[in-house]
């Protein structure tokens, strides 16, 4: 199973989107560009944002939700799951963070080739996991053409 794990902040918005668009979480132009990655790889999409229970749930009330959900769909895109919370981690690593989030679900489910697109390094390193992180640039673009270009390559071999 090839598995994308995403961020929202810095992936799918910029910081500059923020600002032009108030009120709006998720660039469709980012979606797009992933869109076109699960078109050529078929990849799964993994949630890791910090508020990513809320697109599991039914209803989905969240507003920021409701919206990533809706602008998804729009280019034929669902989210598959989302990394365990953190009630699942504690106790079971040395520590806590989003790097042993995605450790734990890489470990318990049958990923054969995943990328990690976040605009932070979340301790990628620490658990092995820092060749498959796309350091995507936050202020001005978010997840760009050139970042779908090299997740193609990497996810399809």
């Amino acid at each position: 199973m090839k598995v994308i794990f995403f961020d929202i902040d810095g992936v799918l918005n910029s910081n500059k989107f923020i600002c032009n668009n108030p009120g709006e979480t998720v660039d469709r132009k980012n979606v797009k560009n992933l869109a076109d990655v699960v078109k050529a790889t078929d990849a799964k999409l993994v949630a890791i944002f910090n508020w990513r229970k809320e697109v599991m749930k039914d209803p989905v009330c969240d507003e920021r939700a409701q919206e990533l959900i809706l602008k998804l769909k729009e280019e034929g895109l669902v989210i598959s799951d989302v990394t365990p919370p953190q009630e699942h981690i504690s106790g079971k690593y040395e520590d806590y963070g989003r790097c042993f989030e995605v450790k734990d679900y890489v470990d318990q489910h049958d990923v054969d080739r995943l990328v990690i697109l976040d605009d932070m390094d979340s301790d990628w390193d620490r658990v092995g996991l820092a060749d498959y992180w796309i350091n995507t640039e936050n202020t001005v673009k978010g997840f760009s053409e050139s970042d779908a270009r090299e997740v193609i390559n990497i996810l399809n071999g």
